[in-house]
């Protein structure tokens, strides 16, 4: 797992045409996503957060609340769990692997870029991560088995 978000974090900081320097020096790395789901379904994903050494915007066990902004009342984040990595011996950058439990409590089409951090002193920080769309329809019913 920390191989695959590692090279995750080489190839989108290697393809950009500008220098890494010219990045911000904390960031969630964008992930463009389509969900298509039942409604009450539960899901999760893991996002990384990306930060130079020692300079995280929060620190993990000051996380109160993480949700999806514009869209948090139909898709509900219910649990979340934040483990702090290192990459490599000398990096300049550290990150946290995010993971996100959640589920839809009603149809429809949910869009967003944002994720919104609130920390226990009421802080918030919002983070651009993609783009985002939920596409909640009815949840189908398993399909009979077939007997051979």
């Amino acid at each position: 797992m920390k191989l695959v978000l590692f090279i995750l974090i080489v190839l989108f900081t290697s393809g950009c045409s500008e220098k890494l320097g010219s990045q911000p020096e904390n960031f969630f790395v964008p992930i463009d996503s389509y969900y298509a789901t039942g409604k009450e379904t539960d899901h999760g994903i893991t996002l990384t957060y990306v930060f130079k050494n020692g300079y995280a915007e929060f620190k993990e066990n000051k996380v109160a609340s993480i949700q999806f902004a514009d869209i948090f009342q139909n898709v509900i984040v219910k649990d979340f769990h934040i483990t702090k990595e290192k990459y490599a011996h000398g990096a300049d950058y550290e990150f946290y692997a995010i993971s996100l439990d959640f589920e839809f409590n009603k149809l429809g089409l949910y869009q967003t870029h944002e994720i919104v951090i609130r920390l226990d002193d009421s802080a918030e920080h919002i983070y651009p991560i993609g783009n985002w769309v939920f596409d909640v329809g009815e949840q189908q019913a398993e399909p009979p088995a077939i007997n051979t």
